[in-house]
């Protein structure tokens, strides 16, 4: 996808370490001089613009202009920057220009996934998977996102009931290894335990009255926090529910306000758990969350957070994390307690 492609451009990213060029002061600190590990921050308004950032502050630069589509999700995996709008995309060169990958087998990403959770990325495998329309909805590449390395997962267990029913939309992999994906056609948690694994189902039996299931809607994304399963639901009102067995059985959280909140995106970031929703941010202490919005206008919707780590040459070391949201950008200094203001704008995604 060039530039003169306007229908599927860019969208926001974040590409970590991108060497020391253009680096401009973070408070009075000049990261050409004084960083030995700076970071960098992209994100995207609602409109397809893309900035880029590596000093946190306003200063930001405009790596590619709207398109009127923003991003669904986006990741940066290598030298390369991949999003997604109805198709999927990289760019090698930070995002001056995007081409097409994965469109080339003929399929599209899940038209029902619409977050960060429709994309993973396993360390431990080396896989970048995609949650598709193709097959049993899932898909892999080994080799950074590049186009012609994608191959459609068809390791799925024989005695799976209605197997072709199954179109995973979201996906998110535990501490000890185990992915866990969603199943929104008919409400079902499907697990693969390694690479070589074959895909099982996890789902209670519906006819098990004593074990409580997710609440047959589908909107529900899947996130994790060590090996538990955090699933939301991002267009109605169930909630937030927590896992502990892979998806088998789920556990309502009893957080007072948000059965009655939209909940848009969850992140552990520097061992925080963080939950985005259309009321501002939630924090969680203990076993429940609590609104975490000192600094922030009143009923933004919060779409994304990312955590960045600055190493000075003094030895010093300072934890950054950053919120998209309706009402712009913000920084937090204490892991979300607090937060500032940084630029305004209808920001989505975040890397």
């Amino acid at each position: 996808m060039r530039k003169s492609y306007l229908f599927y451009k860019v969208a926001m990213v974040a590409l970590l370490a991108l060497a020391f060029q253009s680096c401009k002061k973070n408070h009075g600190v000049d990261n050409q001089i004084e960083v030995q590990t700076p970071y960098s921050l992209y994100y995207a308004d609602s409109a397809g613009n893309l900035y880029h950032t590596n000093s946190g502050d306003v200063q930001d630069t405009l790596v590619f202009p709207a398109d009127g589509y923003p991003s669904r999700a986006l990741y940066v995996l290598d030298s390369n920057i991949l999003m997604i709008k109805k198709g999927m995309f990289y760019s090698k060169n930070n995002g001056s220009n995007f081409n097409t990958t994965y469109l080339e087998t003929g399929h599209f990403p899940n038209p029902m996934s619409y977050n960060q959770s429709m994309l993973l990325y396993a360390k431990d495998q080396n896989r970048l998977y995609i949650c598709t329309d193709d097959a049993n909805g899932i898909a892999y590449n080994d080799q950074s996102g590049n186009p012609g390395k994608w191959v459609r997962d068809d390791n799925w267990d024989a005695s799976i009931v209605n197997l072709g029913a199954v179109r995973l939309s979201s996906i998110t992999q535990l501490d000890n290894g185990k992915i866990v994906g969603y199943d929104p056609v008919n409400n079902r948690t499907f697990v693969k335990d390694n690479a070589g694994g074959a895909w099982h189902e996890s789902t209670n039996d519906p006819n098990d009255p004593s074990h409580d299931r997710l609440p047959d809607t589908s909107s529900w994304t899947l996130w994790h926090m060590g090996n538990t399963v955090i699933a939301i639901d991002s267009t109605r009102y169930n909630g937030l529910y927590f896992s502990d067995n892979n998806g088998y059985t789920w556990t309502h959280t009893t957080t007072p306000g948000l059965d009655t909140t939209r909940c848009f995106f969850v992140a552990v970031i520097f061992n925080q758990v963080l939950l985005g929703t259309e009321n501002g941010v939630y924090r969680l202490v203990g076993s429940s969350f609590a609104p975490s919005n000192t600094g922030v206008d009143r009923n933004v919707r919060v779409r994304g957070f990312a955590g960045k780590e600055v190493v000075y040459k003094t030895g010093e070391v300072k934890q950054y994390v950053y919120m998209t949201c309706s009402g712009g950008l913000y920084r937090s200094e204490d892991q979300g307690h607090t937060w500032i203001f940084v630029r305004g704008g209808n920001l989505i995604n975040i890397w």
